[in-house]
């Protein structure tokens, strides 16, 4: 069964047996090259999870076939007995011709008690759209 769908640049929510919410900002005076994304969910169930998932990014002409590429992407997933999971991926580097590659750092946290793993290394992303 596919959910009821209603989505535009600036707002989108899904209907099914859970919630979700998000905004998309790119045209802030001086910023247009700036993505900001907030996306909530809430499970309509007795024993409820709720999730929250940002993701900032920004590129910036470096010259006229290079760009700085940076993106700041963040979930956190609670539920009764308090955090499930939460990340927070961070890449800056380059971006030419669609394909950016560069810098990354993962923190991932699990549990209530928040084990923190973390791993660096190099990313390599294409854009298809």
């Amino acid at each position: 069964m596919n959910p009821l769908k209603y989505s535009n640049y600036s707002r989108c929510i899904l209907w099914s047996t859970r919630i979700y919410s998000c905004c998309r900002t790119t045209n802030v005076k001086g910023l247009k090259n700036l993505l900001v994304l907030i996306a909530l969910r809430v499970n309509l169930e007795k024993d409820p999870e709720y999730d929250i998932v940002s993701i900032l990014q920004y590129k910036s002409q470096l010259t006229e076939k290079v760009k700085l590429y940076s993106r700041l992407q963040l979930l956190n997933l609670f539920g009764s007995n308090g955090n499930i999971k939460s990340y927070q991926w961070v890449r800056l580097g380059l971006d030419f011709k669609g394909t950016q590659f560069g810098l990354a750092a993962d923190f991932d946290e699990f549990g209530p008690h928040a084990k923190l793993e973390y791993n660096f290394g190099l990313f390599i992303r294409r854009e298809i759209f």
